[in-house]
């Protein structure tokens, strides 16, 4: 039962790491397409939209994975992995609400106020954190 469990865990940790790799080069294409003070061109939104479900995806295949009875995780790549979840998570909640609000704003002329004023640096803290989510385990030290 035990080694049922930790084929399971495996696999959807695999899945896990890809979706992963595939949700940091989203995001890389949201990065680069991105402009301050201007609407958000189709690409951008694409990019960031796809982003975001593919995270979710990424998320479901780490939170629902069995753990094992007597199962641990080690190593100090795994505790940053973990702890930037508490960081790149908020991010990528408010981050596509962020975009939203200001590309709305932005269209109208009107000046960025409130959340959407804080676009550029709620979406450049997600990402970064994100990327050294994926660096930390990717490196395992």
């Amino acid at each position: 039962e035990a080694q049922k469990l930790y084929r399971e865990r495996t696999s959807m940790l695999q899945t896990h790491q890809i979706l992963g790799l595939v949700t940091l080069g989203l995001m890389t294409g949201a990065y680069f397409t991105s402009r301050a003070d201007q609407p958000a061109r189709p690409i951008h939104q694409i990019f960031g939209y796809t982003a975001a479900a593919t995270y979710a995806a990424t998320a479901y295949f780490s939170l629902t994975a069995p753990e094992p009875v007597g199962f641990s995780e080690k190593g100090w790549g795994m505790k940053i992995h973990r702890a930037l979840l508490f960081v790149h998570l908020p991010g990528m909640i408010l981050a596509p609400i962020a975009g939203y609000m200001a590309n709305r704003d932005l269209k109208k002329g009107k000046r960025l106020t409130g959340l959407a004023a804080y676009k550029s640096t709620l979406a450049n803290v997600t990402y970064f954190s994100f990327a050294a989510a994926a660096l930390s385990v990717t490196l395992n030290f």
